[in-house]
């Protein structure tokens, strides 16, 4: 019998936890769900969206400075280094002439 009491005790006092567990559980579950708190969850992540696109469109602003740069001082004919083979013609150089 004394078995019995103590299965039966055990039984009630895992059926009294589950059962708190399940209502804290359902009452977050319920406050999470309200109006307010999902308006609060839907405008943060609307702002982190926001800043998102800040952010990539300031690194885009970024880089394309950045290349608009190398493409001035690549095409800057004051900063061109001079070449080492001229193209003109050969009047006044020291190669022979052709025969003709």
């Amino acid at each position: 019998m004394f078995k019995r009491v103590v299965w039966f005790t055990a039984g009630v006092a895992a059926g009294v936890t589950g059962l708190r567990r399940l209502e804290r559980e359902v009452a977050d579950r319920r406050a999470r769900l309200e109006p307010d708190a999902l308006v609060n969850t839907a405008t943060e992540a609307a702002g982190r969206g926001a800043e998102r696109v800040r952010s990539a469109i300031d690194d885009g602003r970024r880089e394309m400075h950045r290349v608009s740069r190398q493409l001035e001082e690549a095409h800057d004919p004051a900063r061109r280094p001079p070449r080492s083979g001229s193209r003109r013609s050969a009047v006044g150089s020291s190669w022979p002439r052709a025969a003709g």
